[in-house]
């Protein structure tokens, strides 16, 4: 029965019916934007122990790339933690290590930072070089960086602030506020 009295019939029930469907219809609509979405994962492939090999045209492996841990991200960028770069040029073998690095989608710049440390050796020289954070374009094999830099050899060392480093021709060029100690070999 209804308030009045009068019993429940047919056309009442599909009124109540139409009327709940309409109401929740409007809450839906009126709610839609309340409920919060859930944080998409940016991370597409996580790889531990990754090794990444390049060789060149005549197939002699030009460089290793090694990480702990990395992260291939949605965007086309990676992610590597405690990275490993080891390039062998004709004038011998550079590497780079580092805390972190993040490659660029167009895989053409590879940001290193976090105690960055870089080795060259050739023949009979070995130069150490340390940095916060440097830009490493493995197309060019030519690294920069804008913080301060030391560069030490067996017999000497120099302190900078920018630095451009010519890995093809192993050649620095530092950019100001240069100091620098030398001793001779006995």
């Amino acid at each position: 029965m209804d308030r009045g009295g009068a019993p429940m019939n047919r056309r009442n029930l599909l009124w109540i019916a139409a009327a709940a469907i309409v109401a929740l219809w409007w809450w839906q609509r009126e709610n839609r934007g309340a409920v919060l979405p859930l944080a998409e994962d940016p991370v597409r492939l996580s790889l531990t122990n990754s090794t990444l090999y390049q060789y060149d045209a005549d197939g002699a492996q030009v460089s290793v790339l090694h990480s702990p841990q990395a992260e291939h991200l949605k965007n086309g960028e990676d992610r590597l933690d405690q990275p490993e770069m080891r390039v062998r040029l004709k004038n011998g073998e550079r590497s780079l290590r580092a805390a972190l690095a993040e490659r660029n989608a167009a895989k053409n710049r590879i940001t290193l930072s976090g105690g960055v440390v870089g080795e060259q050796t050739s023949g009979t020289h070995h130069y150490h070089v340390t940095t916060a954070s440097l830009h490493y374009h493995p197309e060019q094999q030519q690294a920069e960086t804008a913080d301060p830099i030391t560069l030490t050899s067996e017999t000497s060392r120099t302190e900078a602030i920018g630095a451009r480093w010519d890995m093809n021709t192993n050649h620095f060029t530092l950019d100001h506020n240069l100091k620098s100690t030398y001793e001779p070999a006995p």
